[in-house]
């Protein structure tokens, strides 16, 4: 092709290319991490496979009024899941290509949405291929329970397109886009201040299709929140654990501390994604002031936003859009409002990265007449960033590389510390896997998991004391963490010939949520080794 024909192709191609370029080797990988309850534990997902259970179940698939619900309602995320075991089966593939298609779909509308209203060809293309490559968004697209952030965040790009435009056609889109993003996942309703702000900078509806619109809207918000309501009997979600959300208990202040730290660590991310990590609960947050480099940076940021916003309102109205893209972002995930299920996550802002790779976009449209490196040197960072998220995906090719990877960015994370110990165990590397586990009880001495494999790993030390002492743990503690923990409990009792004590915790698993088929088998090894 010639230099002439080259710049005739309409840029998004480009943008699509190069976000399905770098997720490629995401076809190879596994059902990783959450995978393994949200898609192939989902019991909803199995035959007979029936579409009003879609709807009336959690993420998990357990309905209304079972124990240990999860009380997150996503039917559309469950449904797409379903298509893909339909094309695919079981094989991972077809779930991850999905999630390929999907990220593609929202690098393409992101530049057509945000990034081409910077009326500069490279500097827009910059920001879409930025988008489309950065690190940051491997959470999103390289995790398959993880598609709900790519499908809520396509469903904010729309319904934000949409509310720009005049006609019956976008007044019905609109909110049409919104009832489907809410039942991918509840915070695409950070839409609608967003749409807010938007229509103060102006916009080409009318009053009157403004108004449609925002009826559209609350209608869209109420219908999700009805089938929320009636599938899960409360609109509500739970309150999260501490081991997910170390901030559970902690006061607004060390919450607040908090908020400005995560707000400077993907500011560090996004020039520099070197420290990506899939754990950011129990030892890695401390319930405590974290008045740290990150947080002084995210201070600094979060002020620079707000000024950068108020200067351009007149001036340049897509600046301040997308500082509110960020600025909103962080208020929704700061835990300053509402103590969220997790303390951080890397997914959260996959969208709120976007208003990050506007203002990029904007800086090079503005230093593009003072230097001719300026378009060299974002193509070195764009290529830069791509290659790290192709290395990023291979760590979540499997759980095993995931959890490694993880522990080497934080190793105080117990979460990960107990996974990778779970592996070595398995592999019979049992010194190995004391020395991870003895750091997961030792960081989250709440977490009842942990403990079985801990006294397990006792008992082959012949440390009995010290191994019933864990065990004491495992029983004292209630809830669905601790079922893991009793089958070490089981196989520690079966060794003993303990088996009235074994048997009692198969009852109290079988009565608890333990799946049938990993129930039913160990109770087949305890009646042949009664027998023996």
């Amino acid at each position: 092709m010639t230099p002439a024909s080259l710049r005739r192709i309409d840029p998004a191609w480009w943008v699509l290319l190069a976000a399905v370029a770098v997720y490629a080797n995401t076809l190879g990988g596994d059902f990783v991490y959450d995978d393994t309850t949200v898609v192939t534990a989902n019991p909803v997902l199995r035959e007979p496979f029936s579409l009003v259970r879609v709807f009336t179940t959690d993420i998990w698939g357990f309905p209304r009024g079972a124990s240990w619900s999860v009380h997150t309602y996503r039917p559309l995320l469950t449904l797409s899941f379903a298509l893909d075991r339909l094309v695919g089966g079981w094989r991972p593939w077809s779930f991850h290509l999905t999630n390929i298609a999907l990220h593609a779909a929202a690098s393409v509308v992101f530049f057509r949405v945000l990034a081409k209203r910077l009326l500069d060809p490279v500097a827009a293309l910059v920001a879409g291929l930025a988008f489309a490559v950065h690190p940051l968004h491997t959470d999103a697209a390289s995790c398959i329970t993880n598609r709900s952030d790519l499908e809520g965040a396509l469903a904010v790009l729309a319904v934000y397109g949409w509310h720009a435009r005049r006609g019956l056609g976008a007044t019905l889109a609109g909110p049409l886009a919104l009832a489907a993003g809410l039942l991918c996942k509840e915070s695409v309703v950070v839409v609608l201040p967003l749409l807010a702000l938007r229509d103060l900078l102006g916009t080409e509806s009318t009053r009157a299709e403004k108004g449609a619109r925002y009826a559209g809207y609350a209608l869209a918000l109420g219908a999700a929140t009805a089938l929320r309501t009636a599938a899960l009997g409360s609109a509500a979600t739970l309150v999260p654990d501490l081991l997910s959300n170390p901030l559970r208990d902690a006061s607004l202040g060390v919450r607040a501390s908090w908020a400005l730290h995560f707000v400077g660590l993907v500011a560090r991310m996004l020039v520099a994604p070197l420290d990506l990590c899939a754990d950011y609960g129990a030892a890695v947050v401390r319930p405590v002031m974290a008045l740290d480099g990150d947080a002084l940076l995210g201070a600094a940021a979060v002020a620079g936003l707000g000024g950068l916003a108020a200067r351009s309102w007149r001036s340049d109205p897509l600046v301040t859009e997308a500082c509110a893209w960020v600025l909103v972002t962080a208020g929704v995930y700061s835990n300053v409002p509402k103590v969220l299920p997790a303390a951080f996550a890397e997914r959260w802002w996959y969208l709120g990265a976007g208003g990050a790779f506007v203002l990029l976009g904007a800086a090079v449209r503005a230093a593009r007449g003072r230097s001719r490196a300026v378009v060299p040197a974002a193509a070195v960072v764009l290529a830069l960033w791509s290659a790290v998220t192709v290395r990023r995906n291979v760590d979540w090719s499997s759980s095993e590389r995931l959890f490694e990877s993880a522990v080497a960015v934080q190793p105080e994370s117990a979460r990960m510390r107990y996974f990778v110990a779970r592996f070595r165990f398995r592999e019979e590397r049992l010194a190995e896997a004391f020395a991870h586990v003895s750091v997961a009880v030792r960081n989250a001495p709440e977490w009842a998991e942990p403990y079985g494999l801990y006294g397990r790993l006792l008992a082959f030390q012949r440390r009995d004391a010290e191994a019933e002492r864990a065990f004491a743990r495992v029983t004292a503690m209630e809830g669905p963490a601790s079922r893991e923990a009793r089958r070490f409990y089981v196989d520690y009792l079966m060794a003993r010939r303990r088996f009235p004590e074994a048997r009692a915790q198969l009852g109290w698993l079988r009565a608890n949520g333990l799946w049938g088929d990993d129930l039913t088998r160990m109770e087949g090894y305890l009646r042949a080794a009664e027998g023996r």
